[in-house]
């Protein structure tokens, strides 16, 4: 797994933190903080080449170990939260698409059939994620009897729904999705009626 190139800084901490410090000494910790992201731990060297001198209130940032280098114990702490939490999205993301897999050996054919039938058809797409699509000309349909906001949305939720591998259209999909709600909270779209573009 590739180095994080970044860590969460927290503002008001860091800058309680170095209320007492002057401009130059917080500019001397915040090189040394940069430092420990990259190495880990730091040596008195690097101490040294940034402060110039020993430098009591930014030595006093940093614990020494019994191997005499040094580190920030917020900035581990902050890093290796941010690991454990790359770890477990990278994991999550590795077991969904595994249990995708298992759930339907037949993604890869439905993704064929779905290359096949738009060639066939020659119709646009109007929009598509993973295995699903929908034509404009269904899109169209959809837009008959809903707003064109209620009906992305509904694309956003059906694409963002675990449980998404297991429809075949997207447009019959969106359509049920569209009826229940609408029977659900009684909703009515209204829809434009004659002119498209604003009074002037």
């Amino acid at each position: 797994m590739a180095k994080d190139p970044a860590i969460l800084f927290y503002t008001q901490d860091f800058f309680v933190g170095t209320f007492s410090m002057t401009n130059e000494q917080v500019g001397k910790y915040i090189r040394l903080l940069c430092l420990q992201h990259q190495k880990n731990e730091l040596e008195m060297n690097d101490m040294l080449n940034i402060c110039q001198t020993y430098d009591r209130h930014v030595f006093s940032k940093f614990f020494k170990t019994t191997r005499g280098t040094f580190y920030n114990k917020r900035l581990r702490e902050t890093m290796e939260k941010r690991k454990m939490y790359s770890l477990s999205r990278r994991n999550n993301r590795l077991s969904s698409v595994m249990s995708t897999h298992m759930e339907n050996e037949n993604s890869s054919l439905l993704i064929k059939e779905k290359d096949v039938l738009i060639k066939e058809k020659k119709e646009k797409i109007f929009h598509s994620f993973d295995h699903l699509f929908i034509t404009e000309k269904d899109h169209n349909k959809l837009l008959e009897s809903y707003t064109q906001q209620r009906v992305v949305d509904v694309y956003d939720r059906i694409q963002n729904y675990k449980l998404n591998t297991k429809y075949k259209s997207l447009y019959l999909t969106a359509k049920n999705w569209l009826k229940s709600e609408k029977l659900v909270t009684n909703q009515v779209d209204v829809k434009p009626v004659g002119r498209d573009k604003p009074y002037l």
